[in-house]
C-alpha cells in the first residue's frame, strides 16, 4: 500500500506484486544481517560519533538525511517517498556498501576490538531508527525485530512494543558532517568507478572472486588529494586484496582515475579469504590480523 501513490488510480499485477516482494526481502535480510551481528554487543560499549571511523561518520550522516527525509514524507503523508527513500538507503547506501564492507571486519577482527566495536555502534543507531521508522508500514515485521533488539545487553528502550516508541529525531547537518559527505561522494565515485572495472575484468575472464584481485588505481588529481586518509583502508573498500594506487599500461581510463584489475597471485589466507604474498604469511598459512585473533582462543 504504502509503495503506490494513492492520488491516482492504483494498478495490481502478479508482476507488481513480485516487484513488492523482492523489496520487501532486500529490507527484512537487511535487518537479519544487523540483528545476527549485534549479538552479544553490549550498549554501553558503543563509540562516540568523533571516535568513529570516517567511514562510519559518513554512513551515519546519510542515515541521518535518510531519517529527515522520512519524517518529512511521514509529516506530509507521502508514503510513496518513504518507500521509495527506504529501499535506496537499503539497497546502495547498507546492503551494497557498507553492510559489505564492514563484513570482514565484523567476521574476522577479535570480538571487542576497537574497529569492530566501532561498526557494531553504526549498526546498532541505524537499526534502532530503521526498525521504528518502518513500523507504521511494516507494523509486524518491525515488531520481530524489535522483541529480537531488545535483548541486547543494557537495552535502554522501555517500551514492550515498537508501535510505543518515538520516531528518530529531524536533525539539521552540522558544517562537519556536511564536510564529510562531500569527501566521500568523491570517493564512492572512485569506488564505482572501479566497481565497473572489477565486473568488466570478470566478464573478460581477468579476475575471478573480487577478493582474488590486485586493482592498480591512477586518479585524477582532484580526487588524489582525498585518498590520502583512506589508503590503508582501500583494499576493504573495494572488496580486492590488493591495491596499487599507481599507473599500469594496460589501465583503462575512466572519469575518476586510470584503473587495471588482474589477478592476484598470492596466497589465501584460510580465515578471512584475503591473498597475502608469502612473507605476510605465518606457517599456518594465516595472515598476521587472523593470527592474533585465533591467538586469544587458545
Amino acid at each position: 500500500v504504502a509503495s503506490v501513490d494513492y492520488t491516482a488510480d492504483v494498478r495490481i499485477s502478479d508482476e507488481i506484486m513480485k516487484q513488492i516482494s523482492e523489496s520487501y526481502r532486500k529490507i527484512r535480510n537487511n535487518f537479519r544481517f544487523m540483528l545476527g551481528n549485534l549479538a552479544g554487543f553490549d550498549i554501553k560499549q558503543a563509540i562516540p560519533f568523533n571516535e568513529l571511523a570516517e567511514v562510519d561518520q559518513y554512513v551515519l550522516t546519510m542515515y541521518q538525511q535518510y531519517v529527515n527525509t522520512v519524517n518529512k514524507a511521514y509529516s506530509e503523508y507521502e508514503f510513496l517517498v518513504v518507500y521509495k527513500e527506504t529501499l535506496q538507503f537499503v539497497t546502495n547506501t547498507l546492503s551494497s556498501f557498507y553492510l559489505d564492507y564492514a563484513k570482514d571486519i565484523l567476521y574476522c577482527d577479535g570480538k571487542d576490538s576497537l574497529r569492530r566495536l566501532q561498526v557494531q555502534t553504526v549498526i546498532h543507531q541505524i537499526l534502532s531508527g530503521l526498525v521504528r521508522l518502518l513500523s507504521p508500514i511494516l507494523s509486524h515485521t518491525s515488531e520481530e525485530v524489535w522483541q529480537e533488539f531488545k535483548k541486547l545487553e543494557h537495552f535502554e528502550g522501555e517500551t514492550d512494543s515498537v508501535i510505543e516508541t518515538l520516531l528518530p529525531e529531524t536533525k539539521e547537518l552540522t558544517t562537519a558532517e556536511l564536510a564529510v559527505l562531500a569527501k566521500w561522494k568523491k570517493i564512492m565515485e572512485v569506488r564505482d568507478d572501479v566497481l565497473r572495472a572489477l565486473e568488466e575484468a570478470r566478464n573478460a575472464g581477468q579476475v575471478g572472486k573480487s577478493l582474488e584481485a590486485h586493482i592498480y588505481v591512477s586518479l585524477e588529481p582532484e580526487y588524489a588529494v582525498i585518498f590520502e586518509d583512506v589508503a590503508a583502508d582501500l583494499n576493504r573498500l573495494f572488496i580486492v586484496s590488493k591495491v596499487s594506487l599507481e599507473e599500469n599500461e594496460h589501465a583503462t581510463a575512466y572519469t575518476t582515475a586510470k584503473i587495471f584489475a588482474e589477478e592476484y597471485h598470492a596466497d589465501t589466507c584460510p580465515r578471512c579469504w584475503n591473498r597475502y604474498a608469502a612473507e605476510e604469511l605465518n606457517e599456518a598459512g594465516v595472515c598476521a590480523r587472523c593470527a592474533a585473533v585465533v591467538a586469544t582462543f587458545e
